[in-house]
């Protein structure tokens, strides 16, 4: 009976180290790198809109600021297509914790928080840029009202991060 007993403790400790690993290899395999390529993406935006806005303000003709924001587009664009369909793809799977799902979420409404036509999926916020340019000239308001929307956004998926890998690592 005593041999039963301790048989059991030690499928339950081999369970727990078994969920502990699976945890900390969703946070390393799967979480860390899409916070990590979603912080390139952040500090791009953020350089891009700087940029931007200075070129606006100094009075760049709107063709100028067009190419820029078209040249601009291409650098990181297959990063955030990737990461983009990735996470869409891990929020999908219901075996992740709530902690993850909502880090998914947040990443994937970071890309959206422009965006009111997602009809065709994937929209970056050059994409945006663009399609604004097209309606009216841009001004450095409008690059920097983008700011601020990106790093209230960031805000958010920098939170969940932190909450996700606090929970995975107890």
């Amino acid at each position: 009976m005593f041999d039963s007993a301790v048989k059991v403790v030690d499928r339950i400790i081999q369970l727990l180290q078994a969920r502990a690993e699976q945890r900390r290899s969703l946070l390393s395999d799967h979480i860390g790198p899409i916070y990590e390529s979603m912080e390139v993406i952040h500090k791009d935006y953020l350089r891009a809109t700087n940029d931007l806005q200075w070129m606006s303000e100094i009075g760049d003709d709107s063709d100028r600021l067009d190419k820029e924001i078209k040249e601009r587009k291409i650098e990181l664009e297959a990063l955030r297509v990737t990461i983009d369909a990735w996470t869409k793809i891990e929020k999908e799977n219901q075996k992740h914790p709530e902690c993850a799902l909502s880090f998914f979420q947040e990443c994937i409404n970071y890309f959206r928080i422009q965006s009111d036509d997602l009809t065709h999926g994937y929209s970056s916020h050059y994409t945006d840029m663009l399609k604004k340019a097209t309606e009216r000239p841009i001004m450095a308001t409008d690059f920097m009202l983008l700011q601020v929307r990106l790093r209230e956004r960031w805000q958010y998926v920098a939170e969940s991060y932190a909450q996700c890998k606090n929970r995975l690592l107890q």
